[in-house]
């Protein structure tokens, strides 16, 4: 079977564009992975930056020397959040 030049060449041919095929696929894996993470720190790096300046906004307007009932978070000028975060305006 693998005695005539034929065969031989066939099956080399078939070797290699599966050895392509295998190496592209860990190229790509590669890349998404590093792109995903690229994304993930961006994403990450945009959220932290907006979160700390959000709360130093909160910590201005608490410190100003206009402010009305401390007791009462909205009436400093900062909307309440949500149930889960409405004990950190406290």
């Amino acid at each position: 079977m693998l005695q005539s030049l034929r065969a031989r060449l066939a099956f080399l041919f078939a070797g290699t564009l599966v050895l392509a095929t295998v190496i592209a696929g860990v190229v790509v894996v590669s890349l998404y992975k590093s792109y995903n993470r690229d994304q993930t720190v961006a994403q990450l790096s945009a959220q932290a930056s907006a979160l700390a300046s959000y709360y130093q906004t909160a910590f201005n307007r608490a410190r100003s020397p206009q402010r009305r009932d401390r007791s009462v978070p909205w009436q400093r000028g900062i909307e309440p959040v949500g149930p889960a975060a409405s004990h950190l305006l406290r």
